[in-house]
C-alpha cells in the first residue's frame, strides 16, 4: 500500500510539471501573423543599401587590424564576412556568431584615459604639474599608430552602418577621441595654433556629421560621447587660447545645430528591430551568448518550444514605436513624455502562459525609462553647442566682461536655451555663461567657463 502510494506520488510529481509545460506549449504553438508595420519595416531594411564611398563605417571596422594594412580595405573584407554570417544565420535558424580570435598583431588601445593630462581637469594637477605626465607620454607613444588611424577616420564624410549586421563601433573610439584631444591641446601649448585649430575643427565636424548618419542605438551612444566631450574640451580651451575663437573653421564646425531628425530616428529604429528579427530562436533572446555565460541545453530547448516569434516581434515593434515617438519630441514636450514613459510590463497571471519566452525576453530588450537618462536628450547637447558659440562670440568681441550681459541678451533666438527659449546669463563672479532652468541652481551640463572661477551649486541629478 505504501509502495503504491509512493509510486502515485512520484507519477503525480513528474506528471504535473510535464502537463503544465505541455499546456503552455500548446498555447504557444499557434503564432500570430506579422503586422503590416513589421512587414514593411523588414522589407525596407532588407532592401536598404548603405553608402559605399566615403563611408567611415568600413574604416571603423578595420580600425584595429595589424599594422601595414589599409583600414578601409580591411574593413570592407570584414563587412563582407559579416554579411555572409548574417545570411548563414538566417538560413540555419540561429543568431550565433563564430567567436574568432584576433589576428596576430591586432591593435588595442593601451593605457587608462582617465589619467591623460589635460588642463580641463584640475584634479589631475598638483600645482602646475600633472600627476600622470609619464602615463600620458606613454599612451601617446604606445598608441601612435591608432592615433594616426583616428586622424584618418575623421577625414571621412559620412557614417552609415548596415541594417543587418552584428558589428558595432569599438569602445576604443572613445579612448582615441580623448587621446586626440590631448594631442591637439599639446599642439596649442607648443606653439602650433594653426595646426591645432585645424584638427579641432575637423574632429568636431566629423562627430557632428556622424550624428546625422544611420546607425544603431549603441553607436549613437558612442558618437554622442565623442561629440559632447570634444565640445566640452573646446569650451575649456577657448578661454585659455582665445585665438581659437577667431578661427573660421572652428566656428563653422560648431555652427551646425544638433537635431533628432525623424529620418535618422526611423533608420535607427529599423536597425534596433532587425537585431531582434535576426534571432530565429527564443533562446537567442532569452539566453544571449554573452562572453563567459553558459546556459544548459535543456533550458534552451524549453525556451524555444515556448516561443511565439511573430507575436514577440509585433510586441517589440510596439515597444520601439513608443520609445521613438518620445525621441522625436523636443523641449518641454520631450521632458513631459519622458516623465510619463512606462517600461514594458508582464502580466504575471495566466497571460504569461502564452508565449512566456517572448514576454520574458521583451522585459529585457524593450527600451526602458532609464535609457533616456543614459543617452541624454539632444536638447542638452544642443544647449552646450549654443553656449560654446556664445563663448566664442564674447571672446572675439574684445569687450570687457561688463558688456557680456547685454551681448547675451542681444543674441538671436538661435542661441537661446533650446528648451526654455530664454537667453543665456553671465555670472561675473564665477566667470560662466549658463542657461538656467531651475531657480537656485545650474544644471551641470548647461554652462561653460570663460576663465578660472570659484565653484557653485549645481542642480541635483
Amino acid at each position: 500500500m505504501v509502495r503504491k502510494a509512493l509510486k502515485y506520488t512520484v507519477v503525480i510529481g513528474l506528471g504535473l510539471p510535464i502537463a503544465l509545460l505541455t499546456t503552455i506549449w500548446l498555447l504557444s504553438a499557434f503564432d500570430s501573423d506579422l503586422s503590416s508595420e513589421v512587414a514593411a519595416l523588414v522589407n525596407r531594411a532588407e532592401a536598404e543599401q548603405i553608402e559605399h564611398e566615403g563611408n567611415t563605417y568600413f574604416a571603423m571596422r578595420g580600425l584595429h587590424v595589424p599594422p601595414g594594412q589599409n583600414i578601409e580595405a580591411a574593413g570592407r573584407a570584414l563587412h563582407a564576412s559579416d554579411q555572409r554570417e548574417t545570411e548563414a544565420a538566417k538560413s540555419d535558424g540561429g543568431q550565433e556568431r563564430a567567436s574568432l580570435a584576433d589576428a596576430p598583431g591586432t591593435l588595442k588601445f593601451q593605457g587608462e584615459t582617465l589619467n591623460l593630462c589635460t588642463t580641463i581637469d584640475d584634479s589631475l594637477y598638483e600645482g602646475d604639474v600633472c600627476k600622470f605626465q609619464a602615463d600620458t607620454d606613454r599612451m601617446l607613444r604606445e598608441n601612435t599608430e591608432l592615433l594616426r588611424r583616428y586622424y584618418e577616420l575623421i577625414g571621412y564624410r559620412t557614417y552609415e552602418e548596415p541594417a543587418r549586421t552584428f558589428a558595432s563601433p569599438d569602445s576604443d573610439l572613445v579612448s582615441l577621441m580623448r587621446l586626440a584631444n590631448v594631442d591637439m591641446e599639446r599642439k596649442l601649448d607648443s606653439g602650433q595654433p594653426a595646426e591645432a585649430a585645424a584638427l579641432i575643427a575637423q574632429n568636431l565636424a566629423f562627430w557632428r556629421r556622424a550624428l546625422d548618419g544611420r546607425y544603431r542605438l549603441i553607436t549613437e551612444a558612442v558618437f554622442r560621447v565623442n561629440y559632447s566631450y570634444s565640445l566640452l574640451t573646446l569650451s575649456e580651451l577657448l578661454w585659455r587660447h582665445p585665438e581659437l575663437a577667431r578661427s573660421g573653421d572652428v566656428r563653422a564646425a560648431v555652427g551646425e545645430p544638433v537635431n533628432a531628425h525623424p529620418d535618422r530616428l526611423q533608420a535607427q529604429m529599423d536597425r534596433e528591430f532587425m537585431s531582434v528579427y535576426l534571432a530565429r530562436r527564443g533562446s537567442d533572446l532569452l539566453f544571449p551568448d554573452w562572453p563567459g555565460s553558459e546556459t544548459h541545453p535543456a533550458l534552451k530547448w524549453v525556451a524555444d518550444r515556448l516561443y511565439q516569434r511573430n507575436a514577440t516581434l509585433n510586441a517589440y515593434y510596439a515597444c520601439l514605436a513608443t520609445y521613438y515617438a518620445v525621441r522625436r519630441l523636443r523641449g518641454i514636450e520631450y521632458q513631459r513624455a519622458v516623465s510619463r514613459y512606462r517600461d514594458y510590463d508582464i502580466d504575471w497571471g495566466l497571460g504569461l502562459s502564452i508565449n512566456p519566452t517572448g514576454k520574458l525576453a521583451l522585459r529585457e530588450i524593450c527600451p526602458k525609462r532609464s535609457w533616456f537618462d543614459t543617452l541624454g536628450s539632444s536638447d542638452v547637447i544642443e544647449a552646450r553647442r549654443r553656449l560654446v558659440l556664445l563663448e566664442m562670440r564674447l571672446l572675439q568681441s574684445g569687450l570687457p566682461p561688463s558688456s557680456y550681459p547685454a551681448l547675451l541678451l542681444s543674441a538671436g533666438s538661435a542661441l537661446h536655451d533650446p528648451v526654455t527659449g530664454k537667453p543665456a546669463k553671465w555670472d561675473a563672479d564665477r566667470k560662466i555663461i549658463y542657461f538656467q532652468r531651475d531657480e537656485g541652481c545650474i544644471e551641470g551640463r548647461l554652462w561653460v567657463r570663460l576663465g578660472p572661477g570659484r565653484n557653485f551649486a549645481e542642480c541635483p541629478s
